[in-house]
């Protein structure tokens, strides 16, 4: 049997410093048998440039698209893995009277499908040659939503981190062993500032769970965001037509909360295999000091004259998403077949995190504004999702958030003073 595809999804947005370093750490890979997808998310710098040098590799397809943020980008990588219909088309070439399938829509049980006359597609894509791609379209799900193809695994790549050497194929060999759908590998953080490399603290110990969603009884953190820390198989996505939400910060919990939920055997384990880029100026970075960005997101260019500052616009939007990945847990609990009261409850409590994450925050940044209005609705969101007993149980896990960073103030004061009687001890003994 032929070893796996595993097609690498990386989004590009104006990385140029960093790009060169991630995309050599993928094609330098030791297993070769991978479909690399590069999108380039309508940045302003040399990104773009970047990833055309690497066309000369026949395994690299380049897309090149408006900006629609992460969920967008990585959308439209998955609708153009190898081998689906709509690649096979374009690169390929086919007749304009040909119809490709499409479900009607992401998130069901209960998928409805429909034929696409492929001259509605052609009108969208321009082929500059067979693995360079430009579109005019930034949500690809509003277009077509495909069934993702057989014998492959998927593994997303942010576009200022990268791989290490064995990365790909540490993923194949645990899969040919275990026949797990998930692998779950360990990373560090490099911190571009201090130019240091770190250990995650939160990283899994090595473990095999029959059940993917059961491993979230060991973590370690309050919330769940996995999507590049590991490979998965595609079509897990087709039990549940699972996609990003298109223009959504935070993107990675809900989809990786769902894919979990959805997947058989996962396998963690302790060889770190990604690097994990800190920098000031990345996507997810932001102080109260940040000065609004030349360019911003168009959704977030819609309701920037809401907000005195990019900290207050980044803090709502931010918390309004929280709200929206409690409803998209929410959704999918409602609508899951045969799911256990274990499961449902782990999954009630994801969603009770999430609302105490959105839900202060929202408020407080309306009420600093001094102004009454709410360009997103997250009062009225907020109102459908809490329950009198999730109200309650909101409550005690802010207390408990409270009682935990004292706790860990306490923990920083106590290793400072211990420094310094160290340091008193020493300097005594050296008299």
């Amino acid at each position: 049997m032929q070893d796996p595809v595993f097609s690498i999804i990386i989004p590009i947005f104006n990385v140029e410093p960093y790009l060169k370093e991630c995309l050599d750490s993928v094609i330098s890979q030791t297993y070769s048998n991978l479909d690399i997808i590069l999108i380039n998310d309508g940045g302003t710098d040399g990104s773009l440039d970047i990833a055309k040098s690497y066309l000369t590799d026949p395994r690299v397809l380049l897309i090149d698209k408006p900006n629609g943020g992460l969920s967008s980008a990585r959308n439209m990588g998955l609708e153009f893995l190898k081998g689906n219909n709509l690649r096979s088309l374009l690169t390929q070439g086919g007749g304009v009277d040909k119809y490709l399938s499409s479900n009607i829509q992401t998130h069901t049980f209960s998928p409805q499908k429909h034929a696409i006359h492929l001259t509605k597609l052609l009108a969208h894509f321009q082929v500059k040659q067979n693995n360079f791609i430009q579109t005019d379209i930034e949500d690809i799900t509003q277009y077509i939503i495909q069934d993702l193809p057989p014998n492959r695994y998927i593994h997303f790549l942010d576009s200022d981190d990268y791989f290490l050497p064995q990365c790909i194929q540490h993923c194949f060999e645990v899969i040919s062993q275990t026949d797990c759908e998930i692998i779950w590998h360990p990373q560090k953080y490099f911190i571009q500032e201090m130019q240091k490399f770190t250990n995650y603290k939160f990283n899994p110990k090595p473990k095999t769970y029959s059940q993917a969603i059961n491993s979230f009884c060991d973590l370690r953190t309050p919330y769940f965001h996995w999507v590049w820390r590991g490979a998965f198989k595609a079509e897990i996505l087709n039990r549940y037509i699972l996609r990003f939400i298109h223009r959504m910060d935070y993107e990675d919990c809900d989809f990786g909360t769902i894919l979990f939920s959805l997947a058989n055997k996962l396998v963690t384990t302790q060889e770190t295999q990604l690097v994990y880029r800190v920098r000031e100026h990345s996507l997810s970075f932001f102080s109260k000091d940040s000065p609004f960005p030349t360019k911003l997101p168009q959704h977030l260019e819609e309701i920037r004259r809401y907000f005195k500052n990019y900290f207050n616009l980044k803090t709502y939007f931010g918390n309004y998403c929280y709200l929206k990945i409690a409803k998209n847990i929410q959704d999918f609990l409602l609508s899951c077949p045969n799911l256990s009261s274990t499961h449902q409850a782990i999954l009630e409590k994801f969603i009770i995190v999430y609302l105490a994450m959105g839900s202060t925050s929202c408020l407080s940044i309306t009420l600093k504004n001094k102004t009454s209005l709410d360009p997103l609705y997250a009062k009225t969101l907020l109102e459908t999702l809490i329950t009198q007993p999730r109200k309650k149980k909101i409550i005690q896990y802010r207390i408990l958030r409270i009682g935990y960073k004292i706790l860990i103030k306490l923990k920083e004061k106590i290793l400072q003073i211990k420094k310094l009687c160290f340091k008193k001890i020493k300097l005594l003994l050296s008299q």
